[in-house]
């Protein structure tokens, strides 16, 4: 049996304010080996995170771009050439209802879509997720590139689903106090 690898987990937007945050993070020393997961590359470049990677002694590292999968070949080369781990992943949009309905509830572009974090747990991972990203764009595209759960069913072999940041649908239902929804 594999042993279990501890993640530290970085969500959200990383502009100007969360750098600190994420310098942070990187450069404290654990007692333990662990995988950092990334999205928004503005905030780190790949050849730093694989530096950072291999400075502390990580076997892994996961890039998580928001919509898309822009790195991943820059990434899945430079951690697989440095012997660190590539986990390959999307913080996916996901509609509130249908992918093809393009409105809001409330009108707000804010509630077009939640967010979700996929990771690819191996090859048919990986062929879910581009088939899943290529579906935002052609089907789902209503101020960003969505799927919805019908998708995400029919596509949910070999992917880790996160909750992600606040966006996401759990946290968007708990911060508006619909405890029973979020369930």
């Amino acid at each position: 049996q594999k042993e279990a690898i501890p993640v530290t987990v970085l969500t959200g937007y990383l502009g100007a304010g969360k750098t600190t945050l994420l310098n942070h993070l990187l450069t404290q020393k654990h007692g333990y080996k662990c995988a950092i997961i990334i999205n928004e590359f503005g905030a780190i470049s790949i050849d730093n995170l694989v530096k950072k990677a291999i400075e502390l002694k990580m076997p892994a590292v996961a890039v998580t771009d928001h919509g898309n999968l822009f790195s991943v070949l820059d990434f899945y080369q430079k951690a697989m050439k440095s012997g660190i781990k590539p986990i390959i992943g999307c913080e996916i949009y996901v509609a509130p209802g249908s992918r093809f309905e393009k409105s809001t509830p409330g009108g707000n572009q804010e509630e077009a879509s939640y967010h979700l974090i996929l990771l690819s747990r191996n090859k048919q991972g990986y062929k879910n997720l581009v088939k899943l990203v290529t579906a935002a764009y052609l089907e789902g595209f209503y101020y960003k590139p969505r799927i919805d759960k019908e998708l995400l069913k029919q596509h949910r072999e070999g992917l880790i689903g996160l909750s992600a940041c606040l966006g996401g649908e759990i946290p968007s239902l708990l911060n508006s106090s619909r405890y029973e929804d979020a369930k």
